[in-house]
């Protein structure tokens, strides 16, 4: 977990090397992130506990939950069962919490409502849209009610889409590595160091 954090957040521990002694209060939201994740990795899950720490524990729950497809209330009532049984356990009280820890590590990600025929993402100018403009099928999952009357009600009322795609922002993570200047240097590599004789060693030198 320690390798992961390190590589996660490598420009913040190449910027504050003696750890949260360096760490001052005009220090970067991102430091700050990183030695609060810091804190929870070497923080009990429970006093006594040996096996987990809260940070451990949680991203080991979080994984059931994307296993199994546990439902976000049903991720809360599992942290309300755990702090029932060990009112000590260090545990964020509900699945909103719990995701503001697991964002942190950058794991964050958006939810983007799809044509259930593939055919366009209800994104951006489309985000609104009730129905697909390509196949015109709807953008909601149709209820027994809504068959026999052939009607579709709108996105306020609690509607469930056909079909979601998960993005994964890209953006941060490269951030990140152009960050600290051990992987910036290799981020760069391609056009700094490679040759340039003109000669195809690889597909990627060809121009598109």
């Amino acid at each position: 977990m320690d390798g992961l954090l390190n590589d996660i957040y490598r420009d913040v521990v190449e910027e504050f090397p003696n750890g949260l002694e360096s760490i001052g209060d005009d220090a970067s939201p991102e430091a700050k992130k990183f030695y609060k994740l810091v804190e929870d990795w070497k923080q009990e899950l429970y006093p006594g506990c040996k096996m987990f720490s809260k940070l451990s524990f949680l991203i080991r729950l979080y994984l059931l939950k994307c296993l199994h497809g546990i439902t976000n209330n049903g991720f809360s009532d599992i942290l309300e069962l755990i702090l029932e049984l060990i009112p000590e356990a260090k545990l964020p009280k509900s699945f909103n919490e719990a995701k503001k820890i697991v964002k942190d590590l950058g794991l964050h990600y958006d939810k983007i409502d799809a044509c259930r025929n593939d055919c366009m993402l209800y994104w951006k100018d489309n985000e609104v849209a009730t129905s697909c403009h390509v196949c015109h099928a709807p953008r909601w999952k149709e209820k027994e009610n809504q068959e026999e009357t052939g009607t579709q009600s709108s996105k306020g009322a609690n509607q469930i889409p056909a079909k979601v795609v998960w993005h994964f922002p890209l953006k941060l993570r490269l951030q990140r590595l152009y960050m600290c200047s051990e992987t910036a240097e290799l981020m760069r590599w391609h056009d700094e160091k490679k040759k340039k004789d003109g000669k195809l060693r690889h597909p990627a030198l060809e121009r598109v």
